[in-house]
């Protein structure tokens, strides 16, 4: 290891400036929550990464080469391989590792919930930035050649390969996939670029692959530890179980099912519910433990809710849902009126719980007048056109439009501009008072 010791202690001095700003970083997180610090430890962990890479591509390996394959023949090779590639990319990483612990020092969930995030991903980048550079300056090209070929690589890993691919594969085993490909070209250009036998080409490829492979599995070996021994009600187990879905392992996805209603601990709802439609698992849970759910969840998740027992068709009590649709309205004064799946949900089922719901309606405040209006419209109910073309003589410039809003969608017409009327014309207002009763006499 002395050649790889003499050149950390080279860097001796960054190192020490290094510990110094984690440490500041750490006084910062804990009193003041200042991120300015954070980026300034994080943009200096770049420059000495860099700085260990140019101090590495300056050696010369085809000497060094030499001089351990004489004394120890190929392990002698791979040993100064493990020294002066494997070892820099290692400490790099630990490097981000440290920060990214260090960084999250005072929030919640430390250190579980940062030591997951890492295990996915964040920050890593570095390592891909750092081989890249140590590519590019094996070419031995000036800086006016070197330097934009390297900030035109990066930007095109950034953009095409670390952003535009998740876009089109978010979720499931592609991701892994990807995951294994990004750490094997990262070992084929480490192998391809120390040994560089163009007839190995295909052995180089392999090898990558297979540490690929074992690094992507020993990340979700670290995953499925935390899933296994994190309780129930962590968020540090629901984001370890989110990492492990999101890269296509499904296979605790009952247990995730189990943990939520047996902690009652709701928060990651939502996701649960997405990664349940993508893996086609059927949720178990009984009227009254989805009604605990919407209880106990925020509206956004509630909105998630809805959309799944639409989409599965599972209908709870009309009344809890109504109440429960009024009640936030009332507290959030009308905002709940632009959630799609709540009108969607009331509308489903409009038709065998009219007289309820219009009941529940009448006795509340404009806010949620405007809401049932919608609502009648979303379901296309003929036998609420009477109720509605009241409304639509009211007084109230909102109940009008949007009653009548409600019975172009259940009619199909639009007499008001057909006719250049008013839409609250005592004209339009006969026009859908016949479409009604056109509508029983075919019926009858």
């Amino acid at each position: 290891m002395t050649l790889l010791i003499e050149q950390l202690k080279k860097l001796t001095t960054f190192f020490i400036i290094l510990l110094f700003l984690f440490l500041l970083n750490i006084f910062f997180n804990v009193n003041y929550q200042w991120n300015g610090i954070s980026i300034i430890v994080r943009v200096y962990i770049f420059l000495l990464s860099f700085y260990m890479v140019s101090n590495i591509a300056s050696l010369d390996v085809e000497s060094l080469k030499k001089e351990y394959s004489e004394k120890n023949g190929f392990p002698g090779t791979l040993y100064l391989f493990f020294q002066i590639r494997l070892a820099p990319v290692i400490v790099i990483y630990l490097l981000t590792f440290l920060y990214g612990l260090v960084d999250h020092i005072g929030s919640l969930y430390w250190p579980g919930l940062p030591v997951v995030n890492l295990l996915n991903g964040r920050y890593a980048n570095i390592v891909i930035y750092s081989v890249i550079l140590l590519m590019i300056l094996k070419m031995k090209r000036d800086p006016q050649v070197s330097i934009p070929v390297f900030l035109a690589v990066s930007i095109f890993y950034l953009l095409v390969l670390d952003k535009l691919v998740y876009i089109y594969f978010s979720d499931g085993m592609a991701v892994s996939l990807i995951k294994v490909m990004k750490y094997s070209l990262l070992f084929f250009f480490l192998f391809y670029e120390f040994f560089y036998k163009r007839k190995r080409l295909s052995l180089f490829a392999v090898l990558g692959i297979i540490s690929g492979v074992l690094i992507h599995g020993a990340v979700i070996g670290l995953l499925l530890l935390f899933v296994a021994f994190q309780p129930g009600d962590s968020y540090v187990y629901y984001h370890a179980s989110k990492r492990l879905l999101k890269s296509g392992y499904c296979f605790h996805l009952k247990d995730v099912e189990r943990s939520i209603i047996e902690y009652r601990y709701y928060q990651p709802i939502d996701e649960f519910l997405k990664y349940s439609k993508i893996y086609n698992n059927d949720i178990e849970y009984s009227s009254r433990d989805w009604r605990e759910i919407i209880k106990n969840s925020p509206p956004a998740n509630v909105d998630a809710i809805l959309q799944y027992l639409s989409d599965r068709s599972i209908q709870l009590d009309y009344k809890f849902i109504i109440n429960y649709a009024i009640e936030n309205i009332n507290k959030k004064r009308g905002q709940l009126n632009q959630s799609e799946n709540i009108n969607n949900y009331a509308a489903q089922y409009l038709d065998k719980n009219r007289e309820y719901f219009f009941k529940a309606i009448e006795k509340e405040n404009r806010f949620v007048k405007v809401w049932g209006i919608k609502v009648a419209g979303v379901a296309r109910d003929i036998e609420s056109m009477p109720w509605l073309i009241d409304k639509l003589s009211s007084f109230d410039a909102e109940d009008s439009v949007n009653a009548y809003s409600a019975l172009k969608k259940i009619t199909g017409i639009d007499p008001a501009r057909r006719e250049n009327l008013q839409a609250n014309s005592p004209e339009v207002i006969a026009r859908f008072r016949q479409f009604y009763r056109d509508y029983h006499k075919k019926t009858q």
